[in-house]
């Protein structure tokens, strides 16, 4: 039994996954819906009773069109439809008036008896009622709908994946093996420190001032100053695509510093690690520049473009 379990752990695992996003989009996900829908409405409605408070207890005048104005224009800022009439809003109006001990009671009651009265004005909530139950079923009856339908195709596929992964399982530790000797080969020829030592070369033909500033790991690899402006260059020699992780450790090396930082790799970067560097750069002064290649020529071009 524990030999199957282990031999067979990353399918169980896959199965289990399955049967959480079955989970997730059939029962947990519509309720989650629900839930958020409620505490949108219990703030649009606490912010609409307020307003209406603070405009009747100023004497302003008020009507039935201003309020489903009012209603109109929180249902668009929140994105969800508002459960009650105006003339249900006002009624919970009153209901606050009457709770509220810092107005005087007799005042209270003025306001009280003169919202009565402005209801009376209204005209019926019949056809606006069938409206939003109408609008709301909808609405909420797609989301579900479309979280079942997801849910339903990732258990699909994930069961499709399970099958097909004792086949993909040779072919992978076939490349496996083939990208390791490729590994061992490269590094043979080109090793982390030499690839160190050529860029460094390469900064000195520049005449581009510089230090080391690694010390036991620690820190990037060089620290560059050009036109009173900083860069931080870190190199990695890597034979594996650049993650999100890698990127995301290079920024948090200079959560102190500010300048621009810049990776050169002999590997090229994820999408997701591009994505996110260019989301970086559009919200940050200081900017990510990264240089794939081991070709040292190119490497000194695109440099000179970055460093001026």
């Amino acid at each position: 039994m524990y030999l199957f379990i282990k031999q067979n752990f990353s399918n169980i695992f896959t199965v289990v996954g399955i049967l959480i996003t079955l989970y997730f989009g059939i029962f947990y996900i519509p309720a989650y819906v629900e839930e958020s829908k409620n505490e949108k409405i219990l703030r649009m409605n606490d912010s609409l009773i307020e307003q209406i408070q603070e405009i009747i207890y100023n004497d302003n005048e008020i009507d039935e069109e201003f309020i489903k104005t009012l209603i109109k224009g929180h249902e668009m800022k929140y994105n969800i439809s508002y459960p009650f009439t105006a003339k249900e809003l006002l009624t919970q109006a009153q209901e606050r008036f009457m709770t509220n001990r810092f107005i005087k009671l007799e005042t209270r009651l003025i306001i009280f008896e003169n919202i009565k009265n402005l209801k009376k004005s209204f005209g019926s909530d019949m056809f606006y009622r069938l409206e939003q139950a109408k609008k709301e079923s909808m609405i909420d009856s797609f989301i579900i709908i479309l979280s079942i339908i997801v849910s339903i195709l990732s258990g699909v596929f994930g069961i499709i994946s399970v099958l097909f992964k004792a086949q993909r399982n040779k072919e992978l530790e076939i490349d496996e093996n083939i990208s390791k000797k490729e590994n061992e080969i490269k590094n043979s020829v080109l090793n982390s420190i030499d690839f160190e030592r050529s860029i460094q070369s390469l900064l000195d033909d520049l005449s581009i001032n510089y230090k080391k500033e690694r010390t036991m790991d620690r820190g990037f690899d060089f620290e560059i100053e050009s036109n009173k402006r900083h860069y931080f260059l870190e190199i990695k020699l890597y034979q594996t695509p650049i993650s999100i992780t890698v990127i995301e450790r290079i920024i948090g090396m200079a959560h102190e510093k500010k300048g621009d930082l810049i990776l050169i790799t002999t590997s090229n970067l994820t999408k997701t690690a591009k994505n996110f560097i260019d989301k970086y750069n559009k919200i940050h002064d200081c900017k990510f520049y990264s240089i794939e290649s081991s070709d040292l020529e190119e490497i000194k071009e695109k440099l000179k473009k970055i460093i001026r």
